[in-house]
């Protein structure tokens, strides 16, 4: 008897789409963790096949430390050398280790270039200090009251004196050196240089720190004295002028000023710390009618108002201590 009935079909398993989906993602996640371990081999076989990768490691390390060293040596070369000395030298071994007995004078073109370029050398300037200011600033019309902040300045940083010039204020004014020396030598005269007392004449650079053509007139002034100084007179510094990247690069200048600067024997650097550069911040609110937004900028950013860097146009034998 033959059998017509339909031969049986094989059981159908149904699977869920949670399950499609769960053997996809697992699938996804085996090539991937595949490719991850196979890039992980490639790089460390890489690594391991580069002969000096550990030559390389060891020099990078070592240049940190260079660095760091560098930096620790600077600063302490810095703090063991009064500033004095710096300037003077030893004077045939007398160290001048407090300067008290040394007269500072600042010559400037117009009131808050004390603080803005000379800050630094103000507040860390051990003896008297005064300021030499050629014109009231009045510019604008604001000459008297820039004369009377210059005063309260004078009190904040200190200052044994603070002289305000006649001199005309202005981008086209130009100053002869004839009309600026005598102020300066008037100045020099106020800080005892015709009684005994020796005095160091601080100003602008030939460039003038920001061109203006009345620091310019100032700077050419101070160095045509240089040849035949007033009496008392010991050393006249000039402010040095740097480019606009390192004028505004803030703490960051710190690092191409003990590079280039602080290892050049030309050169005098005074570098003030968090508690004077707060100081100078404060002086330099007191110059409230000079305070627009772009003067924020600058007191935030520029490095003259924590690092000053000199050269000395009449030379002292032995300027740096040993």
């Amino acid at each position: 008897m033959v059998d017509t009935s339909m031969p049986r079909r094989a059981p159908v398993k149904y699977t869920s789409k949670s399950s499609v989906a769960a053997c996809r993602s697992s699938g996804v996640a085996s090539v991937s963790a595949s490719l991850l371990h196979s890039l992980t081999l490639a790089m460390l076989s890489s690594l391991l096949d580069d002969e000096l990768w550990t030559l390389k490691a060891v020099l990078a390390g070592c240049n940190v430390v260079l660095f760091v060293a560098g930096v620790v040596t600077a600063l302490r070369r810095a703090r063991r050398t009064p500033l004095t000395t710096a300037v003077l030298g030893n004077d045939g071994g007398r160290c001048r280790a407090d300067g008290d007995d040394v007269a500072l004078v600042v010559v400037t073109a117009h009131p808050d270039d004390e603080v803005m370029f000379f800050a630094p050398l103000l507040l860390h300037w051990p003896g008297p200090k005064s300021v030499c200011c050629l014109s009231d600033g009045g510019y604008d019309g604001l000459g008297k009251v820039r004369s009377k902040e210059l005063e309260r300045v004078g009190s904040e940083l200190g200052l044994a004196r603070v002289d305000v010039g006649p001199l005309p204020d202005g981008p086209n004014e130009e100053w002869r050196v004839d009309d600026v020396v005598p102020h300066v030598e008037a100045a020099v005269r106020a800080a005892g240089g015709d009684d005994g007392v020796e005095v160091v004449v601080a100003s602008f650079d030939d460039y003038g720190v920001s061109g203006h053509v009345n620091h310019r007139a100032v700077a050419r002034a101070v160095a045509s004295m240089a040849e035949a100084p007033p009496r008392g007179v010991v050393a006249l510094l000039a402010l040095d002028s740097v480019s606009w990247s390192r004028k505004y690069l803030g703490w960051l200048a710190l690092l191409p000023l003990l590079y280039l600067d602080a290892l050049d024997a030309s050169k005098i650097c005074v570098v003030s710390g968090p508690r004077s550069w707060l100081r100078a911040l404060s002086a330099m609110r007191i110059h409230a009618s000079q305070m627009v937004w772009f003067r924020w900028l600058y007191i935030g950013f520029a490095s003259y108002m924590f690092a000053n860097v000199f050269r000395t146009l009449v030379p002292s034998a032995g300027r740096r201590a040993s």
